[in-house]
């Protein structure tokens, strides 16, 4: 059945107060009903907007419950454009600030009041299950400058630090003066002393990184209850650092580099007699082909190499990132072939480079510079070896195609943004008929004189 109904419109055709046909409306000085209210899913937590010349600006307002303070954090600097995002962090934050409430709520006595030393050699102990020895060993550096400086201004325990704590010894560890080697007889290994420069702005941001690290398991544990991770993040800001283009070897200079490995291996050096130096080719040109870091290549066992499938297996445990990768050899079936002659006459010991026990990094570190200063090598560092090879499979039409950023990452243990930030694109000049990375170096006859060298009788591996 048709309604003829029909609903009264205003001047401009909206319906009036939804009365349809001739009923009459509720008359206006009736009661209104009372709006009800929405209760708030970050209690304690206010989402503010501001209005600016350059646009609309977000702002979190809530008050700090051991000072009263009212604070304000900017949540368009933290990058928090959509309101899901805004509401998300408010309810992280009214978390936070009701555990702080708790604890307030009960005179300032915390569980967790512990001194500092304790505190800090839980985390040590802690970093030794997760981390490499080396990279617990720099973490202590700015580790300790911290703990030294809070007890020099009378802080001992975990619950006495504060935002304006961590502000103040940003300033103090910027002016500090970094530290370089002492040089000269009977030194010791080790030894620094302060210089006149100051650190780098790459030393403050790894130093501030382990401070940071350091504070997020403190509060974590409830050990720092007047510190929360914006005030962290805050006070310990990151400084900005240009971002240069990776250097890496060209041909020629890649040639001119194993040129000076060929004359310092076949050179002699007089100590009580003469000797000979001991070399260091194999090691170059295996940290230039595979693209593997440093102390990947110098603590390679002979068990990693797997000569049936040509592939190198890294363990996890001996990778930086902790995460194990295979390297693909047939991409440099000479080196493979000279890897399995140097099996033959290892005679049965563990290590590729060194025999039984691998080669300390003094030791190829003194050979790098010895290359440089008295055998004519181009400037180089072993990051550098890595960059070249990850730069030559990024750009080689030949090896990878137009999937050479995925497998160059892949291989060399990267990621696939990295490739393309920072490696794509770089050498346009690779042959597409160069199908293996020797060719594409064009290192081949070098690697096939050094062969014939190995396919000697007399040789024995170094």
């Amino acid at each position: 059945m048709k309604d003829n109904s029909s609903t009264r419109l205003d001047s401009i055709g909206h319906p009036q107060g939804g009365v349809s046909g001739d009923a009459q409306a509720a008359p206006t000085n009736a009661p209104q009903r009372k709006r009800r209210r929405r209760r708030s899913r970050h209690k304690g937590v206010k989402l503010l907007s501001r209005k600016r010349k350059s646009g609309t600006t977000y702002v979190a307002r809530w008050t700090d419950p051991f000072t009263g303070k009212v604070t304000d954090k900017s949540l368009s600097l933290l990058g928090l454009t959509t309101h899901e995002a805004r509401t998300a962090w408010a309810e992280a934050k009214a978390a936070d600030l009701q555990k702080l409430r708790l604890h307030a709520s009960v005179g300032g006595v915390f569980a967790t009041n512990v001194d500092l030393d304790i505190a800090i050699n839980a985390y040590i102990a802690d970093l030794y299950i997760r981390c490499r020895a080396t990279t617990v060993t720099h973490y202590r550096e700015s580790i300790d400058i911290f703990s030294n400086w809070l007890k020099d201004i009378g802080v001992s325990k975990t619950t006495e630090i504060t935002r304006i704590h961590l502000v103040n010894f940003f300033d103090h560890w910027k002016a500090l003066p970094c530290k370089v080697s002492r040089r000269g007889r009977e030194v010791g290994r080790g030894t620094k002393l302060a210089s006149e420069r100051v650190r780098s702005k790459s030393t403050l941001n790894k130093g501030t990184r382990s401070l940071r690290t350091l504070l997020g398991w403190l509060n974590a544990r409830d050990y720092v209850p007047q510190l929360n991770t914006d005030m962290i993040r805050a006070s310990l800001v990151l400084l900005r650092l240009p971002k240069p283009r990776p250097t890496f070897l060209s041909v020629d200079q890649i040639g001119q580099l194993l040129s000076s490995c060929k004359d310092h291996d076949s050179a002699t050096f007089k100590l009580r007699d003469e000797k000979k130096y001991t070399p260091v080719t194999e090691f170059i040109l295996f940290n230039l082909l595979c693209g593997t870091r440093f102390s990947e290549a110098r603590e390679l066992r002979w068990a990693a190499i797997d000569f049936a499938s040509q592939l190198v297996r890294l363990h996890h445990e001996g990778v930086k990132t902790n995460a194990g990768r295979e390297i693909d050899l047939s991409l440099c079936p000479l080196l493979l072939e000279l890897l399995q002659r140097m099996k033959l006459k290892s005679g049965g010991k563990e290590f590729v480079f060194g025999g039984d026990n691998h080669r300390l990094k003094s030791f190829w570190n003194a050979a790098k510079d010895r290359l440089m200063r008295s055998f004519s090598a181009p400037f180089f560092n072993w990051n550098m070896l890595r960059r070249t090879a990850t730069t030559y499979l990024t750009n080689a039409p030949g090896i990878f195609g137009g999937a050479s950023a995925f497998h160059a990452a892949k291989r060399c243990g990267h990621s696939v943004q990295v490739g393309f930030d920072h490696y794509n694109g770089v050498l346009r000049h690779i042959s597409a008929e160069h199908h293996t990375l020797e060719a594409a170096m064009q290192i081949e006859p070098f690697i096939r004189d050094l062969l014939m060298k190995w396919s000697s009788p007399d040789d024995v591996a170094a």
